[in-house]
């Protein structure tokens, strides 16, 4: 007796492929998230509101990455648009996401947008001091698993 299991295999090849997509944009933003919110702090620091120092930002960094990349989506979403607020934009983007370090940094944004905050650029220091440590915690596993393969 023969029971045909190829598209069950089919199904599962996809569901790994996806979840290694998933994870490989996750490792992605959490690479890219401290330097973006040190930028980001400092552009706070110099005089700029959180919205045009998340432009800024975005700018000065590497628009091939994800991360990046998402960020000019919303700000040409915000133009195209135009009737909807930058923040319901930047919280769309993330819960469509579902990464949780870029709905994190999502919440940041919106939470000042709305409520305001003194100690902002602070706020954003700590945050990407956590989100280094992550990065060199990250590094230090992928070098390892390097090590294993050779």
């Amino acid at each position: 007796m023969y029971i045909d299991i190829s598209g069950y295999e089919e199904s599962l090849l996809q569901d790994v492929l996806k979840n290694k997509k998933k994870e490989k944009l996750k490792k992605s933003y959490e690479m890219d998230l401290p330097d973006l919110m040190i930028h980001i702090a400092m552009f706070i620091e110099a005089g700029l509101d959180i919205k045009e120092a998340l432009k800024k930002a975005a700018m000065a960094g590497d628009k091939k990455k994800p991360l990046y990349k998402e960020l000019f989506n919303v700000f040409e979403m915000e133009r195209k648009i135009g009737s909807k607020d930058f923040s319901v934009i930047l919280q769309e983007v993330s819960e469509k996401q579902k990464v949780s370090s870029f709905s994190n940094f999502s919440a940041l944004i919106i939470q000042n947008m709305r409520k305001g905050s003194d100690e902002l650029s602070e706020i954003f220091m700590a945050q990407a001091q956590l989100y280094r440590n992550e990065r060199k915690r990250i590094a230090g596993k992928l070098a390892d698993e390097a090590a294993t393969l050779l």
